[in-house]
């Protein structure tokens, strides 16, 4: 999962090197989502959400979770409490 993922450059890197990868992108800015979907248009591993990743109930889990150029936008207490909410949709074995 690919959080704040904006327009999906970081996801396309991993994607490029893991092209059967099963990715999703959460951004709170349906713009940034538009422009992601049109990148990965040939894809139908992708899943996109729209929505604020801080407050968005996750009906599942991830392998790995990365984030670029949002998670700086928070408070420190609220950067906390997304890591340990980050920690938790994490599969057993998983990186963060």
């Amino acid at each position: 999962m690919d959080i704040g993922s904006g327009t999906g450059l970081f996801s396309s890197f991993i994607l490029n090197k893991y092209p059967d990868a099963k990715t999703t992108l959460i951004d709170i800015s349906e713009k940034m989502i538009n422009i992601a979907k049109e990148r990965f248009s040939n894809l139908a591993n992708i899943t996109y959400i729209i929505d604020d990743y801080t407050s968005y109930e996750f009906d599942n889990k991830f392998d790995i979770i990365v984030s670029s150029l949002s998670i700086h936008h928070l408070t420190d207490i609220e950067k906390k409490s997304l890591y340990k909410r980050i920690y938790e949709l994490l599969n057993n074995g998983a990186s963060l």
